[in-house]
């Protein structure tokens, strides 16, 4: 009767026990291992992850800004334009660019003015 009970069976008795052992290690990884490994995990990325967060935060585009904030910095930047511009004009009329456009003068020769 044994050997016909053996014949049905795909496993033997210790056979069965062996994947009853593998079946108790497997569940008890999938309970504690995974776990642990997540936890471990994210303790070992978190400064990466942190590092990453601030390093996108510095180089982050400047229209995160309010909107109000970047038109009057827009503002004060076409002012100060319109002012350089105003004062390379005058620049350009002065006799020392008239002086300096007009080439170079013979060794020892003095402007007169």
């Amino acid at each position: 009767m044994a050997t016909a009970y053996l014949a049905f069976s795909p496993h033997t008795s210790s056979e069965a026990d062996m994947d009853e052992e593998l079946l108790m290690a497997i569940l008890a990884f999938v309970v504690v291992g995974i776990p642990a490994l997540g936890f471990t995990a994210r303790l070992a990325l978190r400064p990466i992850v942190e590092a990453i967060i601030r390093l996108r935060e510095a180089f982050a585009p400047q229209s995160a800004m309010p909107s109000g904030l970047q038109e009057r910095r827009l503002a004060a930047i076409e002012e100060e334009l319109g002012a350089i511009r105003v004062q390379l004009e005058r620049l350009e009329g002065t006799a020392f660019v008239k002086e300096l456009r007009s080439g170079p003068q013979a060794p020892g020769a003095h402007p007169v003015g």
